[in-house]
């Protein structure tokens, strides 16, 4: 059986996608939707896992995304969201 996460979004999370809508809303929508779907699936193939068990990075375009999984509460922290320095 598959097991949805609830999603939390903490501030600075929303803060950084404010950011991105201000200048890019199409960059926007694709970071809402790939957010969306790791409600389903909290641990996509194209996500890269950091150091402590449950905390990953998701790249959408040439934003990043930091969360963190907790399987206990089945719930996913949105952390940060930001633009990648090139």
């Amino acid at each position: 059986m598959k097991t949805t996460h609830t999603m939390i979004w903490q501030p600075a999370a929303m803060a950084g996608l404010l950011r991105i809508r201000a200048t890019d809303p199409q960059a926007t929508k694709d970071v809402r939707m790939a957010i969306a779907a790791l409600t389903a699936t909290a641990r996509p193939p194209d996500s890269t896992p950091l150091g402590t068990a449950g905390l990953r990075r998701l790249r959408v375009g040439d934003t990043r995304v930091l969360y963190e999984i907790d399987d206990v509460n089945e719930a996913i922290h949105v952390l940060t969201i930001g633009r990648a320095h090139r």
